[in-house]
């Protein structure tokens, strides 16, 4: 039996994606000879507290440290959410106030950060991948590399005082103590301060049937019947909330301490949704999983076929999205010839598992297949703007396997 991280209650497995190497370990050569680490890849639900989470976990050391592979800034869509967001948290929360402190968990390359005046702001990012964080600080950042829990923010507060703002993007639903997490933001912020994230949102996931957003670094699979249970354990709450349409659907959270700020609408409204969609509930989980094997056999269909009729694949965007449908659909070197990808650090490794080599984009464009898997399909928008004119079909796996 396994037990909830939230409530300790027993979860229930829904989904197995079957053995899984880490998403984002792109291998070497010299590392194809070597045993390559793997666990299955399940996902259970807390009947108790709601949550939905990895059923195993890997350790955090072997995800996040000095060859961490993504990069934020390399994606044009991220660089201008990522204004759009700093823009709203100075002008709602920083504006007027005297040298606020604003921290970031989980800055990457200081993608957002940046986007803070520092002559105004004091501004802070906490990055335990340390390549990454050196690559912030090459932007005058200041920069943290450890994980963040009550004992760095214990360390933060007495160095810096405590925060008007700690926001992240795309890192909560990754750290496993997340009771820590919440002790650490309760210790740190101002009274009236806020705490703000976004993550990947269960609903976009079922809906889409987006399985490859289920990975070894994402631990949790947020809702808002989920999260305000567990903010209500810390003497916290949500008081507002925002979809997004970034990672192929996100749900931003705004959280304060009990009574500090005013509730929106907006939290009524979602768990309402919530309910009425079943997210209390297994047996929306456990279709979930119908959905995501019928997903899996209609691709290996769609390639056999395009295969058979002499044409060439190949995969763009070597990404954790990637690892996950390569994986778990089997499809290997037979199937796809190479994965394009823009990503310098990226280009001469292979994908984790299936050991699909990584090219850059111009061997790509060079080449000229006449099929590409989009393995990033939450970009697809910003791929075919960029591909614009090229002979090239793509494929998208989600729901079902599609030509667009």
């Amino acid at each position: 039996m396994k037990n909830c991280l939230i409530c300790n209650d027993e979860i229930i497995k829904f989904l197995s994606l079957g053995q899984m190497p880490i998403a984002n370990a792109f291998l070497k050569k010299d590392d194809l000879k070597k045993p390559e680490f793997k666990f299955e890849l399940a996902v259970g639900f807390c009947e108790k507290c709601s949550m939905v989470q990895l059923v195993n976990r890997v350790d955090k050391e072997v995800m996040f440290n000095e060859n961490y592979a993504y990069f934020s800034s390399v994606s044009k869509t991220m660089e201008e959410h990522f204004k759009e967001f700093s823009a709203e948290l100075n002008g709602r929360f920083l504006s007027g106030k005297k040298n606020p402190l604003v921290v970031e968990i989980g800055c990457n390359d200081g993608i957002m950060l940046k986007n803070f005046d520092n002559k105004k702001i004091k501004s802070l990012g906490i990055e335990p991948s340390r390549n990454v964080a050196e690559a912030a600080r090459k932007k005058g950042l200041d920069v943290i590399s450890k994980f963040f829990d009550e004992s760095l923010a214990k360390e933060i507060l007495k160095t810096r005082g405590k925060a008007k703002v700690i926001y992240g993007a795309n890192v909560i639903c990754h750290i496993e103590l997340l009771h820590e997490v919440a002790k650490g933001v309760k210790l740190l912020l101002e009274k009236d301060g806020v705490f703000v994230f976004e993550e990947p949102y269960i609903i976009d996931i079922i809906e889409k049937n987006a399985y490859d957003q289920v990975y070894d670094e994402h631990v949790f699979y947020f809702s808002v019947t989920s999260l305000e249970r567990f903010f209500s354990m810390h003497g916290m709450e949500i008081f507002e909330v925002k979809r997004q349409p970034t990672h192929g659907g996100s749900m931003r959270y705004y959280v304060c301490n009990k009574n500090s700020h005013k509730i929106n609408d907006s939290i009524y409204k979602s768990l309402e949704d919530e309910k009425r969609k079943g997210l209390d509930k297994l047996e929306t989980y456990n279709k979930l999983a119908k959905n995501v094997e019928k997903s899996r056999i209609m691709l290996v269909k769609m390639l056999k076929e395009i295969k058979s009729l002499g044409k060439r694949i190949v995969g763009y965007g070597a990404s954790s999205k990637g690892t996950i449908v390569l994986n778990y659909c089997n499809i290997g070197k037979d199937m796809i010839d190479y994965i394009t990808d823009s990503t310098p650090t990226k280009q001469g490794l292979y994908s984790p598992g299936m050991h699909i080599p990584i090219v850059s984009p111009d061997e790509f464009y060079k080449d000229n297949p006449d099929y590409a898997l989009l393995l990033v399909w939450n970009y697809a928008e910003e791929i075919k703007e960029k591909e614009k004119g090229k002979n090239v079909k793509f494929i998208v796996h989600i729901p079902y396997a599609k030509v667009i």
